[in-house]
């Protein structure tokens, strides 16, 4: 285990003449990240700086002193002709700046450590995270633009990625983005060794990890690259990672088994990212610029209003629609549909997101942790939200209905106490006769029978229907009968009283 707050008390500061490390932004295997500041005399510059020691960490082998010595050389130079290749980059606005490096002596244990400052800028789970990116379809064929310019540019110059993820993706103030993290990069030439993460790691690297001689190419970083689109336009799930473990969906990927198309994604940008994520390399793109000619294509279509299905090819600027299924495998028969506007008047950079960026009102802070259960929480804490206020409201209700129906009972026993308002059918003493006076008269009569008790004198003179000094079940039908008879007249005048309507019954 490397010891950074070790180095990190060894290394000279201020660095490059103004740089005080502050806050660690990321921790990983070989390297950390720490946010540094340079006190100006009306601001406060930012920057990143990452510490990658220089030692032999293979415990396995025993090295003599000469031995020990010359291989850190030979990694230190490595190092540097590394740094040489990265410094080409410079210029290419889709590559995380590259600004400062170094590499210093180390005391506290044997090696070198290599210092590398770089534009501060914010990964993209964390922008995410902090509502800064809105994941359409429309900002992420964005994303993919500039990242993928920036990989080109990388591959043009022979310099592969070997790690490319969302986390390696930066968000700058202007809106663009912007490809980073060449700390495991390689030269074509030294394609040798199988490294990356876990989950974007391309099926010719993971099915020969355990070999030590590995032989791959830049289409390794092209799968990689469509499965972070994979991922992004899947709610941040890789492959069958919803319906099994995240170890058995990267498995049933690495067997060959075919891919679903992604749940947020147009099937043009899903054969889009099929056809970069292919099983087989030779059914991959053959480099980035073919990759980034449909992605650009498909940019100018959704510009110049051209329904999905369909897509552009530069050489003849003809839409095509594509005549197999989208199996991901890469292995597409163009079938002509129509044309593009004339004199190639639409262009790519022309394609305005749906929901612009929002990078520039957001503090550029420390990476905040994030991972792909983050959609997940928020769909799960919206619909709990969402149910404590329908449980909320339903409780209101009942509260509110019990209250009622309190307070009517309460006058109903006044009235009944009092005695007063007595009149024969009128049972809940409101002086009138309706459904619910035969309603109470039905519940009451039951309950006393169960009692084995009677009623009271002024109960049996309003509730004795039929007049035979008995309250039962014979005054609860009559006075029902007399209700519905009531309510079926014209008019409330055309109502008889109880007492008629029972005579003529008798």
């Amino acid at each position: 285990m490397i010891d950074f707050r070790a180095i990190i008390d060894e290394i000279p500061q201020p660095l490059w003449g103004s740089w005080y490390i502050k806050d660690k932004i990321e921790s990983g295997v070989h390297s950390e990240v720490y946010r540094i500041e340079a006190v100006k005399s009306e601001r406060i510059d930012y920057s990143s700086l990452k510490i990658q020691p220089i030692v032999i960490d293979n415990d396995d082998i025993t090295y003599s002193e000469e031995q020990e010595k010359a291989l850190l050389e030979e990694m230190r130079q490595e190092v540097i002709k590394e740094n040489m290749v990265m410094h080409k980059l410079i210029k290419c606005p889709y590559i995380a700046g590259y600004l400062d490096e170094d590499i210093l002596p180390l005391s506290c244990m044997n090696g070198y450590v290599l210092l590398i400052r770089t534009e501060y800028l914010m990964e993209l789970p964390a922008l995410m995270q902090k509502g800064g990116f809105n994941p359409t379809e429309d900002n992420i064929l964005r994303l993919a633009s500039d990242i993928g310019r920036g990989l080109n540019a990388a591959h043009k110059l022979g310099i592969h990625h070997r790690d490319i993820k969302p986390s390696n993706f930066f968000a700058a103030p202007d809106g663009t983005f912007r490809l980073g993290d060449f700390n495991i990069s390689g030269s074509k030439e030294s394609l040798r060794t199988a490294s990356g993460t876990a989950g974007y790691i391309a099926p010719e690297i993971y099915n020969s990890i355990n070999t030590r001689d590995v032989e791959y190419t830049d289409k390794a970083d092209i799968y990689s690259f469509g499965m972070c689109l994979y991922q992004l336009m899947n709610d941040f799930f890789f492959p069958f990672e919803e319906e099994c473990s995240t170890e058995q969906a990267v498995e049933r990927r690495m067997n060959g088994e075919l891919l679903k198309l992604p749940k947020n994604a147009s099937v043009d940008f899903g054969r889009i990212i099929f056809r970069a994520c292919a099983y087989d390399p030779a059914m991959r793109y053959n480099n980035m610029d073919e990759m980034l000619r449909d992605l650009e294509n498909l940019r100018a279509c959704r510009s110049a209003g051209i329904p999905d299905g369909m897509r552009t090819f530069p050489e003849n600027n003809t839409v095509y629609a594509d005549a197999s299924e989208s199996s991901g495998s890469g292995n597409f028969q163009p079938v002509p549909v129509r044309k593009l506007p004339e004199n190639n008047t639409v262009h790519a950079d022309s394609a305005e997101p749906s929901d612009k960026l929002d990078i520039r009102s957001i503090p550029l802070e420390p990476e905040l942790e994030f991972h792909k259960s983050h959609f997940k929480r928020e769909k799960k804490r919206k619909s709990s939200k969402r149910i404590m206020i329908i449980l909320i409201l339903v409780v209101i209700a009942i509260i509110i209905f019990l209250l009622t129906r309190k307070d009517d009972n309460d006058d109903n026993n006044r009235n009944r106490k009092s005695g007063s308002a007595y009149s024969l059918g009128d049972v809940d003493g409101d002086s009138v006769i309706t459904e619910s006076d035969a309603s109470l008269l039905l519940k009451e009569y039951t309950l006393i029978s169960a009692e084995k008790s009677s009623f009271s004198e002024k109960q049996i003179k309003a509730s004795d229907i039929n007049g035979d000094g008995f309250v039962n079940g014979v005054d609860a039908t009559l006075l029902l009968g007399y209700c519905t008879y009531k309510s079926e007249l014209d008019s409330e005048e055309k109502a008889m009283t109880l007492k008629k309507w029972l005579k003529e019954k008798q």
